[in-house]
């Protein structure tokens, strides 16, 4: 690997991008940098340079480097605005500001990163075709709303906290009474909608509500994956 992503090995980009395609399915993230480094240094042809900056930015999240990862994805998205990694790009710069905001002090600048985050994100829907994939980012943009909710929890505002639980709360409803689960790749992301808003209808003391939900999970998953987790709520 040292050979194939510093220069000195005679590999073709191909090789060295499968290379740290694989590197990071393997998540050996900071070697996988390397070869997208690699490529980005050396290459102009788009498919190779794409293929790298998307890979990089995506790696960079998973070690957490999310100011890093926001440079890369925010100008990958910049550079390539209907590309064929829009999802992917969307979903991993998503998941970087919102994770930069929450810890953000500066009221302004958390507020404008976590609307770049729902932007990106619902950027990502209007690509989407498949159900599950329309349903997973839906959720997504709620689990955004209920970071929101917690940093304005941190850095004291309990009016805004609220307001952005009642966002995400909604949000989850959506989804809980609009998706259809028995849709292809949709049933997953609607548990996880439940599984979600419960606690939130408990912090709020809507008692009934969060029956009503339990009751329509144990009824429409009977096998569901968080029904440990929907009785204990219930």
């Amino acid at each position: 690997f040292k050979k194939m992503f510093d220069g000195s090995g005679d590999y073709k980009s191909a090789q060295i991008l499968t290379a740290g395609v694989e590197l990071a399915k393997a998540e050996q993230y900071d070697i996988a940098i390397q070869a997208f480094d690699r490529i980005i240094k050396t290459e102009k042809t788009r498919n190779y340079l794409e293929s790298a900056r998307v890979g990089k930015g995506q790696a960079l999240c998973a070690l957490q480097k999310y100011e890093e990862a926001s440079k890369v994805l925010r100008s990958a998205l910049a550079d390539y605005p209907s590309s064929g990694y829009t999802i992917e790009l969307c979903r991993s710069a998503s998941e970087a500001y919102s994770a930069i905001a929450s810890e953000t002090e500066d009221g302004d600048a958390r507020f404008d990163l976590f609307n770049e985050a729902i932007t990106a994100m619902k950027r990502a829907r209007k690509f989407a075709k498949e159900p599950g994939i329309q349903t997973e980012l839906d959720v997504g943009v709620a689990r955004i709303f209920e970071r929101k909710s917690a940093a304005e929890v941190t850095f004291g505002d309990p009016a805004k906290a609220e307001k952005y639980r009642n966002d995400a709360m909604a949000a989850y409803q959506t989804v809980i009474m609009f998706r259809n689960p028995n849709d292809e790749g949709v049933g997953t992301h609607v548990e996880d909608a439940y599984v979600y808003c419960l606690p939130l209808l408990l912090e709020m003391e809507r008692w009934d509500d969060a029956l009503q939900d339990a009751d329509r999970y144990i009824k429409d998953f009977t096998n569901g994956r968080h029904m440990l987790k929907i009785r204990q709520f219930q």
